[in-house]
């Protein structure tokens, strides 16, 4: 018998909510239905909500320190979950992943040096590699049969010039959980190369069956030495607002270097009253919710593959095997990119991450936010089957 409801509507329009509130000013239309960037449509866990309500009551919201047994929750579920021993001495604290991968860049590289990365690519990965003064290396992956693979060759040769590699498991926007094989190649290239990895995983829950979630660090003891892996609750309980990150690095001088930047250089160390209570809350008591959550998610993925089939066949969902945001392809269409984003923006009405702004290889698809009720992706495809018979 199934707890909670994510069929159930929640209005979330004036809440300061960038998903809702902030649409029409970045598409530029009114009535869009957004189905954009990554967060939830759905309510988080009510182990964080009572948690956090509980916290509300002492009206007193000063600085705070973390909990002893604040790592605990996380700990247990990287062991149970994912198979992986993490040591609490291991974790570091930032306000989020993208934050974490400024300070990575700052912590193991030097202006001039290179950064190696996989295209397509969440969009920050290549924008703050450059904007630190870094040389972005791209190495494109492979689009076969409905799928994005690595190319192997390509971060081969690009690795040799190469100081860090940013890696992406799951990956954003592919899809992808990537097989210990692959994994294991990618390990070889790297420590072939001497990379600092840092690998962002914060979807790392959000993965379908039969696949399931390797920690880059958990392979060997080469990657456990040499690699910096960035987790959150932020996807998995639907908190992204409450800032908090957990960042795994096993290695003490590595861990050392980016603590000097987080907590020296710019005091982001520390965490938030409402931060931490839901986090700690999250990893201890939502482990049900999630997995109901997963079930709803695939069942979303289900969904959209047989209505767009059925309906709108020229129009294909990049299959999933992790993360809630799967990209759409739409090349069937024969528009340009251009055409595709003013075509889903003024005759669709729909709002969706422009393909383009992950790299070259995605232009002519969009990312899809499944992770709202199955009524709003019946109204998205209710009005893409429209907007092509007009």
């Amino acid at each position: 018998m199934l707890v909670y409801d994510f069929d159930a509507l929640i209005d979330r329009r004036g809440t300061g909510c960038t998903k809702w509130d902030d649409t029409a000013a970045r598409f530029g239309k009114e009535g869009l239905l957004p189905l954009w960037i990554a967060d939830m449509d759905f309510p988080a866990p009510p182990c964080v909500v009572e948690a956090i309500c509980r916290r509300a009551q002492h009206p007193i919201y000063g600085y705070c320190v973390f909990p002893s047994d604040y790592h605990d929750g996380f700990v247990a579920w990287q062991k149970k979950r994912n198979n992986w021993d993490v040591k609490k001495e291991w974790i570091c604290h930032t306000p989020g992943v993208v934050s974490a991968i400024s300070m990575a860049v700052q912590s193991f590289t030097v202006p001039g040096d290179s950064v190696l990365f996989c295209t397509p690519a969440y969009p920050p990965f290549k924008g703050t590699v450059e904007a630190l003064g870094r040389h972005g290396v791209d190495a494109p992956m492979a689009f076969k049969d409905g799928r994005f693979e690595l190319n192997f060759d390509a971060m081969e040769e690009k690795a040799k010039s190469a100081r860090m590699l940013l890696f992406c498991n799951p990956h954003n926007p592919a899809g992808r959980s990537f097989s210990r094989e692959e994994l294991n190649r990618v390990a070889e290239i790297a420590e072939k190369n001497n990379l600092i990895v840092v690998c962002d995983e914060i979807h790392s829950d959000i993965v379908y069956e039969p696949c399931h979630h390797i920690p880059f660090a958990s392979l060997n003891d080469w990657t456990k030495d040499h690699c910096v892996v960035m987790m959150a609750p932020s996807k998995t309980f639907n908190i992204a607002g409450l800032t908090t990150s957990l960042i795994v690095i096993p290695n003490d001088k590595l861990r050392g270097q980016f603590l000097r930047f987080t907590d020296d250089c710019t005091h982001i160390g520390g965490g938030s009253v409402f931060g931490l209570v839901g986090c700690q809350a999250a990893f201890e008591g939502g482990e049900s919710w999630l997995d109901e959550l997963r079930a709803y998610l695939k069942g979303n993925v289900d969904f959209v593959e047989k209505e767009l089939a059925a309906r709108v066949p020229a129009v294909k969902l990049v299959h999933p095997e992790a993360t809630y945001v799967p990209l759409v392809d739409f090349r069937e269409l024969g528009m340009t990119n251009e055409e595709l984003q003013k075509f889903l923006v003024e005759k669709v009405g729909v709002a969706l991450n422009d393909g383009a702004s992950f790299g070259e290889l995605t232009k002519g698809f969009a990312r899809l936010n499944i992770a709202t009720q199955r009524a709003h992706l019946r109204e998205f495809i209710d009005r893409l089957e429209a907007a092509l018979k007009r």
